[in-house]
């Protein structure tokens, strides 16, 4: 199925549906770890599209939910950051209540969220989002939201982020 896909996707969305198939969203049974997955593309025969599968696949990561994730990701990779770390939980202390952050550098306590067009249309998860940035400011961290503008002209974002002291590789 990924040697068909890769005919019609561009790799960001290839690495998104890799992202997926080893997600916490997915569907697939028995579940499919990251390890599994690479061990199956690196055991396939050579052929078709074989090749760009086996990128997408090395570009993929475990715990991601959204293809946003995927994509801001690899844009942060391409533009020389670090690798983000994916879906860090953070805690909130005296509540004990917890977030998600989407892609995050701890160690620079900076977290950026993906604000789809739902974040700010259900009252309730622009609420949410409120209330987790104010836990992660309490907790001395910096928080950059995007949203689909930012992706397709990220020279913003990307320098807002390096401003923030995020690691280069």
């Amino acid at each position: 199925m990924l040697r068909e896909l890769a005919g019609m996707l561009d790799h960001t969305q290839l690495v998104a549906c890799c992202d997926h198939l080893v997600g916490p969203a997915s569907r697939v049974r028995p579940r499919l770890s990251l390890a599994d997955l690479r061990q199956l593309v690196h055991e396939a025969t050579a052929g078709y599209r074989i090749n760009d599968v086996r990128a997408a696949v090395r570009d993929s990561r475990e715990r991601v939910e959204s293809p946003k994730e995927t994509e801001t990701r690899l844009l942060l990779r391409e533009a020389g950051f670090a690798e983000p770390v994916v879906n860090l939980t953070v805690r909130a202390p005296g509540t004990g209540e917890t977030f998600r952050l989407d892609l995050s550098y701890p160690e620079q306590r900076l977290a950026i969220e993906y604000d789809g067009f739902w974040h700010s249309t259900d009252r309730r998860r622009h609420r949410r989002d409120r209330r987790k940035d104010d836990v992660l400011h309490e907790l001395s961290w910096n928080v950059v939201r995007l949203a689909d503008a930012d992706l397709e002209s990220p020279g913003m974002f990307l320098g807002r982020i390096a401003h923030l002291g995020a690691p280069r590789t």
